[in-house]
């Protein structure tokens, strides 16, 4: 595994989920929204493609894009289940971050099905970025400087051109905004 690849991982969507449930979360001392939120925000969405690839049905990177949809939708009924959750428990911010997440990956997952292979590694830093900025979080601001380390990363291991990164990356901005002013409209309270 060369210096790329290992880069790739350190900031894949999934070690960026991880952080940002850290950076909202940090000072909750309810041990079930920190549950909650690691199950169904950084662990329910990647462990379909952990026990596929241990099961060598695909491998971690999904290569196979016919594979990609029905993983996404699995992924986005975890980020949903996560969002029904804190909205019961009228935990704004998380709530915000699970419907965030859903929305991205259902945008990226319609990228992916109908026009293009849209780069999730840049929807992964790109989205959490903004939700962290929406949320008055520095951390967000760590995010986006990290988001051309990113870029460079997806073109130096050859998952991705330009364009597709692009294209990402402003879906899962676009797509952040659009679920912050859902949730904050009146229908949502």
């Amino acid at each position: 595994m060369n210096k790329y690849n290992i880069l790739a991982l350190m900031l894949s969507p999934t070690v960026i989920a991880l952080f940002t449930i850290v950076a909202v979360l940090k000072g909750q001392r309810n041990p079930v929204d920190w549950i909650v939120a690691v199950l169904s925000i950084v662990l329910g969405p990647v462990l379909p493609v952990v026990v596929l690839a241990a099961m060598k049905k695909t491998d971690l990177n999904v290569s196979d894009q016919t594979q990609r949809t029905p993983l996404l939708v699995l992924a986005i009924l975890s980020y949903f289940i996560g969002f029904v959750f804190f909205h019961i428990r009228e935990f704004w911010a998380m709530k915000f971050v699970a419907l965030s997440y859903g929305v991205v990956t259902a945008g990226i997952a319609a990228v992916n099905a109908f026009y293009t292979k849209g780069s999730i590694h840049m929807a992964g830093i790109m989205g959490p970025s903004t939700i962290l900025m929406l949320l008055g979080l520095r951390e967000g601001i760590l995010l986006l400087l990290l988001s051309p380390l990113v870029a460079l990363i997806r073109l130096k291991v050859k998952a991705h051109d330009r364009s597709q990164i692009v294209i990402g990356g402003m879906t899962a901005v676009a797509l952040t905004l659009l679920a912050y002013f859902v949730c904050t409209s009146p229908i949502m309270k």
